[in-house]
């Protein structure tokens, strides 16, 4: 693990890149509130108007799914994930990892792109591509300590435009033969109208 330094501050040296999933996921908060209220709205509507029973059983079935989601939304944990001068360090839940650069044994990035050329080998420099595009398109980081620790997160977690700052670090501190970058190429569907 990491070495303490001299200094007061943090073990693996100046923060360079945060990114922080909160608790409460927003999305679905929303989505289980819009349930929840019309579950009631249909449930209150059918007691008001004495529908049949089928209906107050879909409102009650609404009502409970509401709350479910709501409760997963609430429940979410935690991620905190900081690329520092020294390592990285990555908090989720009851877990913690933090590594040194010097402890980093491999790394995978994994990008999609609507190019299919790109995800032949030898076609173009994948890494040359995913580094000039990671703050625009998604992708996936794994980090593989050498004692099995591993890490793994995506893209949506950073803030936004510092995906190409957190590979050219990575790969300036483990080196380009330590990182797998690789391209999935999507083709459009078609259609039979093509």
């Amino acid at each position: 693990m990491a070495k303490k330094n001299k200094g007061d501050g943090d073990p693996l040296g100046k923060l360079l890149v945060e990114g922080v999933q909160t608790k409460v996921d927003t999305a679905n908060a929303v989505f289980a509130a819009a349930v929840l209220v019309g579950g009631l709205v249909l449930a209150t509507a059918a007691l008001l108007l004495r529908w049949h029973v089928a209906v107050p059983i879909i409102a009650g079935v609404l009502v409970l799914g509401g709350v479910g989601f709501l409760v997963k939304a609430m429940t979410r944990q935690p991620i905190l994930f900081q690329l520092r001068k020294g390592g990285v360090v990555y908090v989720s839940g009851h877990r913690e990892v933090e590594l040194e650069w010097g402890e980093v044994r491999h790394a995978t990035v994994q990008m999609v792109t609507d190019n299919p050329l790109l995800s032949f080998t030898g076609v173009n420099d994948a890494g040359a591509y995913v580094t000039r595009r990671a703050d625009n398109l998604p992708f996936r980081l794994n980090i593989r300590g050498e004692a099995g620790e591993s890490i793994t997160i995506t893209s949506h977690l950073l803030p936004p435009n510092t995906g190409r700052k957190v590979l050219e670090k990575l790969t300036a501190a483990v080196g380009v033969q330590n990182i797998d970058f690789e391209l999935f190429g999507v083709l459009p569907q078609w259609s039979e109208d093509d």
